[in-house]
């Protein structure tokens, strides 16, 4: 996340891709924005999906179940 965290801060971008960048890239996106932005697993997945609508991480198994894990982590800190 430091990465991110820093690339984004400067202004600049950064590439999170897998062959489809629908599940694996979407969902690594969805959990930034979940850390970052402070919000739950679904509003992070529609944020995401408005600027990229391919990002379905229930296509793929487990992700979903990935980031409910995620998201109850984050409201236990």
């Amino acid at each position: 996340m430091g990465f991110i965290r820093g690339a984004v801060a400067s202004g600049g971008r950064v590439l999170i891709h897998c062959f489809a960048g629908a599940h694996r890239a979407g969902t690594t996106g969805i959990a930034f924005l979940m850390h970052e932005e402070g919000l739950g697993a679904e509003a992070a997945t529609e944020l995401a999906q408005r600027s990229r609508a391919i990002i379905d991480p229930s296509a793929c198994g487990g992700f979903v179940q990935l980031l409910s894990l995620l998201e109850a982590g984050l409201k236990s800190q």
